[in-house]
């Protein structure tokens, strides 16, 4: 590692932990500092570089490098406890504790503001509960339909029986009454039964086969996405396109994976090793999808038994080609 690169990284160790707490004691060195020191002819730059490095040693540290740097914030973020937050809503104030999504607080605040938000996210990121914790966030009741081709305008909008009783569904209840409603799967609907949400959407008012019911102060759709709305890719070849007015009527969020919760949720260093194979199918723009439920699910298997790499056969590279698993596993 030459200057130009020590100097960097301290840059990016006092750039992203300034806010973190280490107690430990300096007692050892790095061996890049035994490397710089045994050389006389450095100049004053390289100098000072090594009273920075050496305020930062701590026993058990490797030498100081990008690397290190990125693993040493990954172990301190991992600590952090879940988070308490005060919600203070028409008036009425309450805690929400646990796991708490990193956009959460994004997020409520467009449905306090009574928007309709699509997340786009990808699959197994939590958008479904993180919609459901809006909901307790806003002492509201949460409402869900799973939507896909078949879906007919009936489930959503109800009908009326043989006899002429209406028979409701969850979204009438929740356009009357108030709370959050979760069209799940959004972009897995037929674009023309979602078109009839339109009206409900964007008016204070819309036509059941009862009626017409006016929609409740306390209404707020939540769409959750695996895309935009602008049909499948080859990642999720199913969805469809959604028309364009359906879309005015949400406020987009591009929802993130939040790797604190999935560690927290997983054995951490499984976890850890998933989390690794996702970044390099990133990186490498390959089409695969390791979501958190890989983390969870795998952990899960290996409390039951399994071992690690059994747990990677079956929740990540047996639902890849043989190409996927060379390009992941080199």
């Amino acid at each position: 590692m030459n200057t130009d690169q020590l100097n960097a990284a301290i840059k990016a160790k006092f750039a992203t932990t300034e806010k973190l707490n280490f107690t430990e004691e300096k007692t050892a060195k790095p061996e890049i500092l035994r490397h710089i020191e045994a050389k006389p002819e450095r100049n004053d730059k390289a100098a000072q570089l090594i009273n920075l490095l050496n305020e930062m040693v701590t026993p058990s540290a490797p030498p100081i490098d990008e690397e290190t740097i990125r693993q040493l914030i990954k172990e301190e973020i991992s600590k952090q406890e879940p988070r308490k937050l005060e919600i203070n809503y028409n008036g009425v104030k309450h805690n929400l504790e646990g796991l708490i999504h990193h956009q959460f607080e994004d997020i409520l605040k467009a449905c306090s503001a009574r928007l309709n938000v699509w997340l786009t996210g990808t699959a197994g990121a939590g958008k479904t509960t993180t919609a459901a914790k809006v909901a307790k966030a806003l002492n509201l009741e949460f409402y869900s339909v799973s939507v896909c081709a078949q879906t007919t305008e009936s489930r959503l909008f109800g009908y009326n029986d043989a006899n002429g009783r209406y028979v409701e569904t969850v979204f009438f209840k929740a356009y009357k009454e108030g709370g959050i409603f979760l069209l799940d799967e959004i972009d897995n609907g037929n674009p023309n039964i979602l078109a009839a949400l339109n009206s409900a959407l964007a008016n204070e008012s819309c036509s059941f086969p009862c009626g017409m019911v006016e929609k409740h102060p306390d209404f707020i759709c939540i769409a959750a996405a695996n895309t935009i709305g602008t049909g499948g890719n080859i990642k999720y070849v199913g969805r469809n396109p959604i028309d364009k007015a359906t879309l005015d009527r949400f406020i987009f969020i591009h929802f993130e994976i939040d790797e604190n919760i999935e560690k927290k949720l997983s054995i951490e260093s499984f976890c850890i090793k998933v989390q690794e194979l996702r970044r390099k199918a990133e990186l490498k723009g390959m089409n695969v999808i390791i979501s958190p439920r890989a983390s969870i699910n795998g952990s899960k298997l290996i409390e039951a038994g399994f071992t690690e790499a059994q747990a990677l056969e079956m929740t990540i590279f047996n639902k890849c080609t043989q190409e996927e698993k060379n390009q992941l596993k080199n």
